[in-house]
C-alpha cells in the first residue's frame, strides 16, 4: 500500500527515483490483499501486478534509504542487517503532523477494510513529509 501511495505523490514531484517495497516476514510472490487493491483502486492506483518480496542483503546494498512501518521493523532490520541502520527510518519520521510523527503505522494484514483505510490515512498524511525529505537528499 505504501509503495502505491508514494508513487502517486511522487508523480507530482521532480523526484525521479525507483521505489520498491519489501517485507521483514513475507514470502516472495504474494499478491496484495483484496482490501489493499480495492482501496488503492479507489485512489486511482493499480497494484494488481505487484507481488511481495522479502527484505534481503542484496536489496539493502542497492538502496539509498529504507523506510519501515514500525519500530519493531526497525529493530528487526537492525538485527538482520546492522549495516542498514544509518539509512533506515520510520515512514512517519518526517510527518508534518506532530501527533503522527515517529509513530508506528499498523499492519492491517488480515483485518477489516476499516483497518486498511486507517493505514491508508496515516500514510497519506505521512508520505508527503517523506517525499520532502528525499527531495532534499537526492
Amino acid at each position: 500500500m505504501a509503495e502505491g501511495l508514494f508513487r502517486k505523490i511522487q508523480r507530482n514531484s521532480e523526484l525521479d527515483i525507483e521505489v520498491q517495497s519489501a517485507g521483514i516476514s513475507t514470502f516472495g510472490g504474494q499478491q496484495p490483499s483484496k482490501h489493499t487493491l480495492d482501496i488503492l483502486n479507489d485512489e486511482g492506483i493499480d497494484l494488481s501486478k505487484n507481488t511481495s518480496q522479502p527484505l534481503s542483503s542484496n536489496l539493502i546494498d542497492e538502496v539509498s534509504y529504507v523506510f519501515a512501518m514500525s519500530s519493531s521493523h526497525i529493530m528487526a532490520i537492525e538485527n538482520m542487517y546492522p549495516e542498514a541502520i544509518e539509512k533506515t527510518f520510520l515512514v512517519t519520521e518526517f510527518c508534518d503532523n506532530q501527533s503522527i510523527r515517529s509513530t508506528d503505522v499498523p499492519d492491517p494484514y488480515g483485518g477489516s477494510r476499516k483497518e486498511y483505510e486507517h493505514t491508508k490515512e496515516l500514510l497519506n498524511v505521512s508520505l508527503p513529509g517523506l517525499l520532502k525529505f528525499l527531495e532534499t537528499k537526492i
